[in-house]
Parts: structure tokens; sequence; C-alpha cells
């Protein structure tokens, strides 16, 4: 009985989660209207939760004119390259982070999502695990997600965060991933779909 309310609850807390950021979403519909699903129009989706000014939303959109007319001259301009550096200067440090563990929470959540159900496929975890795996390995999912894209113009120290992350993959990812070996098995039917 306490495992299936804890199952409940978990299933809960996350559908809630997603449909409130849905929610979220389709009331700045204009926004998604005039932006790209771009860095800036994350930055301007989740500018109450960074408690930003109103002058850098103003700045992004005069950013996000100049960008469209750059990339309009030049078909190989690196709009996302741009947006990461503007963000960067306007937000701090901690906004930046923040903005990050945003935009990659719904990512996250599904990636944990489909991991879930296939290591219950292939018996690596079971429904009782739930409560204490679950969690981690979303957290898991999540931090790897934001230290690549934190550590995007630096792909040596990148390598360098995400090799150690996983070595600290909790032990039940790490198998799902590995199975015991070192290196992921190519042919593993279950491994989940990234699109990184």
């Amino acid at each position: 009985m306490k495992t299936l309310f804890a199952v409940l609850l978990i299933v809960s807390l996350c559908s809630y989660q997603v449909f409130s950021q849905k929610v979220a979403i389709a009331s700045e519909k204009s926004l998604l209207d005039n932006y790209s699903p771009s860095l800036f129009c994350h930055v301007i989706l989740y500018r109450t939760a960074l408690s930003l000014p109103d002058f850098i939303v103003d700045t992004l959109n005069a950013k996000a004119a100049i960008a469209r007319v750059l990339q309009a001259n030049d078909p190989d301009f690196n709009i996302r390259e741009y947006e990461r550096g503007v963000v960067k200067e306007l937000l701090t440090d901690y906004q930046y982070t923040d903005l990050l563990v945003f935009k990659n929470q719904p990512i996250a959540a599904a990636l944990t999502a489909n991991i879930w159900s296939e290591m219950l496929k292939q018996h690596l975890v079971s429904v009782s695990d739930s409560l204490r795996i679950y969690g981690g390995i979303n957290g898991h999912l999540l931090t790897s997600l934001v230290t690549r894209e934190y550590f995007a113009d630096d792909r040596d120290e990148r390598s360098r965060q995400l090799a150690e992350l996983d070595l600290r993959a909790p032990s039940a990812l790490y198998r799902y991933f590995h199975h015991g070996y070192e290196k992921p098995v190519t042919g593993n039917p279950y491994r989940a779909q990234f699109v990184w």
C-alpha cells in the first residue's frame, strides 16, 4: 500500500510540474510567435522566475533583431553562439545557471521517464525502487544537460565535467548504460534514444 501511494505521489508531482510548465508556455503564446525556441525565448519565458528587470527584456528584443539581420546577411552565422554570449553578458552566473535548469527540466523529465520504463523492462530496477532511485536519475540527467550547455564554449572542460559526472551516476543508471562495462554497449536495443 505504501509503495502504491509513493508511486502515485511521484507520478502526480511529475505530471504537475510538466502541466504547470505547459500552462506557463501557453500563457506566453505571443512570445512563442515572435521568438524561436532559442535561449532568448527561454530567458523571456522565465523572466519572472529569474527576477529580470524590464530593461534586460528590452535589450534581448534589440539583440534578437540584430541577430535576425546578421543571420540574413551571413548564412553561416552561428546564432546559438551569439545568443549564449549575449545571455551570459546580461545575466549573473546564478541566473544563467537557473535558466539552464529551467530550460532543461522538461527534457530531463522526459528522458528519465523513458529510461525508467526501459530499466523496468530490463529488471534493473523495480517499482518499489522509484522513491529511492527515480529522483537520483532525474537529477543526474538534469545535471548532465546543464553541464553540456554551461560549458559549451570550453569543450575540454565540458568533457572533463561530463566524464566526472558519468563516474558519479546512480548505479542503476550506470548499469543501464554500460551493462557493467566501461563503455556503453552499442548493440543495446533497450538504450534510450537521446538527442544531444
